[in-house]
């Protein structure tokens, strides 16, 4: 039982550096940071999209 539970520790270890390396990668940087943007893109359409409709946006109410 003790073998199971270090190969399982070792796979989880392994797994989690795996993501690590993946995650802080120099060539993925450039890519996080324009999907890091994608939410306010959205944000900025859809405000576009609603002002050109006539309607009032959310914050836009004074």
């Amino acid at each position: 039982m003790g073998i199971v539970r270090g190969v399982i520790a070792a796979l989880t270890m392994g797994t989690f550096l795996g993501i690590v390396w993946w995650a802080y990668r120099p060539g993925n940087r450039s890519r996080f940071e324009e999907d890091a943007l994608m939410a306010f893109e959205d944000h900025e359409r859809d405000a576009v999209r609603e002002r050109a409709e006539g309607k009032k946006g959310k914050g836009e109410d004074r």
